[in-house]
This record gives C-alpha cells, structure tokens and sequence, in this order.
C-alpha cells in the first residue's frame, strides 16, 4: 500500500517542479509541540535530515512544548501560509483535546491548520516501577479501588494520548487514578525510574531500552493490537475490556490555506521518505510504524477520528 502511495505521490514533484521552484526560499522551521527525546521529536527530526538536502534549505526543529500541544498548533496557525513553518502534531492535540472539558484552549485544529500527511503510528504504553508491586494493568486497577488515596501516574501533558488512554481506563473500570502531566515523556520516564512515581503511560520510543534493560516494567499496551518490538505486552483490551483501546499516531501540518503545490510537494518527499528503506528501519526501532496518508485522505481519517474522539468523551461523562 506504501509502495504504491509512493510511486502515485512522486508522480507529483515532476510537473510541479516548475510551479513550486520558489519553495522553499529560505530556511523551513518544523514545530514540535513537545520537549526533546519523545517520539514525535525524533520522527521529526529524521524527516527534517531527509527533506533538507532534497528542498535544499535547512530544516531548523522549534521544540514548543505547552498546553497539550495548543501552544505550538496555535502559533503554527499565525505564520505565514507559505510553507516555511510546518509542525509535527499527533492524536491527542489535534482530535482529542478540542472535545475535552478541560481543553487547554479555544483553538480548534482542523479548522486552524492545513493537513499535510500523516506520518507513523505510534505505540503508546504503561510502564511502572519495579518497586512498586504493579505488574498489570489489572493490578493497576485492583490497588486503586482498594488504596487510601489515587495511584499517580504520568504522561507527556494534559490531553496527551496518553492521558486520555489512562482516563478511558479509569472511566471504564472505575479506578481511582491521578493524572500528573509533564512537558513531555522522558522527565515522566525518569521520575518512574527513580520510584518518584509509580507508573507512567508514555510513547514507546521514551522507554523501550529502559524496558529491555528491566529497569522498568512494560504492563500495557494502549492500541488494539501488541507491539511487533514487545509481543509479550498484553494491550489494555485484553486486560480491562473492550473500549479501552486508543491508537496514536503523528502526522504532518501547515498554517491554514497553505497552497496546494506546496502541500504536493512536500507530501512527495515525505513518500520518499517512508519508502527509503534506512529511514523505515530507522522509525520501527522506535517502536513506530510508517504509515503514509496525504492530504486529502489525511483529513478525511482527522475529521472521523475527531467525531470517534467526542463520541467517547461524551460516553465518559455518563
């Protein structure tokens, strides 16, 4: 299915070579709305090493962690449409966060940005202290209805994948859970490392050595089916239930009315990109998968996604 997106979407930098020569002019800055070291940093900065020598300009990587991910979005949606200022966005921020109670702005992220390409999927998982006597997900859910006080548990931020993964839990199995968001994933990683917090739900690139090291434990997997990387971790489904599954994934946007032959263009590379057989490798030793939607299905996935998302937050609240 790749191989033949590929072959459509590199069709497309031929004729529009010379329509699109004037891009870029300068300098590209790629946001991220979180801190370095999560996935969504990485899968960008890989993407930026491949397309900078192909547009021939830099790439430069703008880090922008804060409120879930509207701080980065928003100012993404300011700049210029002309190409120059992209961001890597992923589930949380775009679908899930608009259709939140507590939803960390007003911004609404279909309509304030230009879909460009969905990228990868991304593992999302629950890992926990040795120490701390949680070996599963089912442990998880037994302690908190029985301890004194909520079991804490961090993500990389409010509305995060993550957190809403660990909510839908809550909500399904009656737990008594305690959100502590951070800026992004590895300071979680490392509070659980150090036994300041007892479990954390995080991407799979934040932990997996630390996984394989044993120096924390893999409980859960949040998506509906096992990672390829850690066969042996039960998915959150198979130990609390049906409707307890949420998928991540991490996709590519441009500030609103971004043009057409630059949305091409860029997308033709990014094709380019997931077919090179270095870079696949490269994303599925995160843990990640490539998983190639343009544009114009990238929005179509957005907008079901969006109203799968508030049909569950709203399924919550009963």
């Amino acid at each position: 299915m790749l191989r033949r997106r590929t072959l459509v979407l590199s069709g497309l930098l031929a004729p529009l070579a010379a329509r699109a020569m004037a891009y870029p002019t300068r300098p590209v800055s790629l946001v991220v709305p979180f801190a370095a070291g999560g996935s969504t940093d990485v899968v960008a900065r890989i993407l930026a090493d491949f397309l900078a020598p192909r547009l021939r300009q830099p790439i430069v990587i703008e880090n922008r962690p804060g409120a879930g991910g509207s701080v980065a979005l928003q100012a993404v949606s300011k700049a210029a449409p002309d190409g120059h200022t992209l961001v890597v966005a992923t589930t949380g921020a775009i679908v899930i966060n608009p259709h939140t109670d507590n939803a960390t702005s007003n911004f609404d992220p279909l309509a304030g940005l230009s879909p460009v390409a969905k990228l990868v999927d991304v593992p999302m998982i629950l890992i926990a202290n040795p120490r701390s006597g949680l070996k599963s997900v089912r442990d998880i859910v037994d302690r908190s209805r029985t301890a004194a006080t909520a079991i804490a548990y961090g993500t990389a931020g409010v509305n995060s994948t993550p957190h809403f993964a660990m909510e839908l839990l809550a909500s399904r199995t009656r737990s008594h859970l305690l959100h502590v968001p951070y800026r992004a994933a590895p300071p979680a990683v490392t509070d659980v490392l150090s036994g300041q917090l007892p479990i954390a739900c995080v991407d799979l690139t934040s932990c997996l050595d630390h996984i394989q090291a044993g120096a924390v434990l893999a409980l859960g997997v949040t998506a509906a089916q096992r990672s390829n990387l850690l066969p042996e971790v039960p998915t959150f489904r198979e130990q609390a239930g049906d409707g307890v599954e949420i998928t991540a994934w991490t996709g590519l946007f441009g500030p609103p009315a971004l043009p057409r032959e630059v949305i091409n263009l860029v997308t033709g590379h990014v094709a380019q990109a997931l077919a090179d057989p270095s870079v696949r490798a490269t994303i599925e030793r995160l843990g990640c998968t490539a998983d190639l939607l343009p544009s114009t299905q990238f929005a179509t996935m957005l907008a079901h996604e969006s109203g799968r998302m508030r049909g569950i937050v709203q399924a919550m609240k009963k």
